[in-house]
């Protein structure tokens, strides 16, 4: 799918979308919005079950990662969880993803950080595709930065000694990207909260397409 596709796509949306393509690989941005009533539901969160994680360093992650419950299955998320579904799809076509399956939200949790707190390099492995809301991103938070794949191959090349590749964010910024992409963030500069939502996408049947294509072949014989 072309820039211009993903754009015509995101007009019906009413949304305005950016595809940067770092190293090769598109990443989608767009901003949709923030809800400050789910801001306090993520910090309650943190407040009762908030814990480190060996990928932080510093700040809180909500407990996901040793069974505490998944985000994107508390009613008050429900919405926020289908809009972003909805992009999701969007950018499963758009990187070549088999259209005979659609994402879903199979992992959800959420990460806090203050003053020289950052999350260090890492991949999703087993996620094809992966999101980060940014509930809150204030200025000087640190931004999100994107590892050369091809970092090895590449080293008897004449490049630059520069293997990351940086994306400004701010309040209801919304990225998706492969899950292989390695990833992280700068050390934040504010004592403000930077609170962002991480989702890792499953995928299934796209049973709409697979009925229609039953149809088709029904009607053919």
């Amino acid at each position: 799918m072309t820039r211009l596709q993903y754009y015509g796509i995101m007009t019906m949306l009413r949304m305005k979308v950016d595809i940067s393509t770092e190293y090769g690989i598109p990443i989608y941005k767009v901003n949709i919005g923030i809800n400050t009533h789910l801001i306090h539901h993520v910090e309650e969160y943190f407040s009762r079950e908030g814990a480190m994680h060996h990928l932080e360093r510093g700040g809180l992650s909500t407990r996901t990662f040793d069974g505490g419950m998944h985000l994107h299955n508390i009613e008050e998320f429900k919405d926020l969880s289908a809009d972003i579904i909805k992009h999701a799809d969007v950018y499963w076509g758009g990187y070549g993803l088999d259209r005979y399956y659609e994402p879903y939200i199979k992992q959800s949790w959420s990460n806090r950080h203050y003053r020289g707190n950052e999350t260090l390099s890492h991949i999703h492995s087993g996620s094809p595709i992966v999101a980060t809301y940014y509930m809150q991103a204030p200025e000087d938070s640190g931004r999100i930065y994107f590892e050369n794949p091809l970092e090895y191959h590449q080293c008897h090349e004449p490049r630059s000694n520069d293997n990351r590749r940086y994306i400004d964010i701010e309040d209801g910024t919304l990225l998706i990207f492969p899950g292989f992409l390695k990833h992280g963030t700068e050390a934040s500069q504010t004592d403000l909260p930077r609170t962002v939502l991480s989702i890792n996408f499953g995928y299934e049947n796209r049973k709409p397409v697979i009925t229609y294509q039953r149809k088709q072949n029904e009607n053919i014989n």
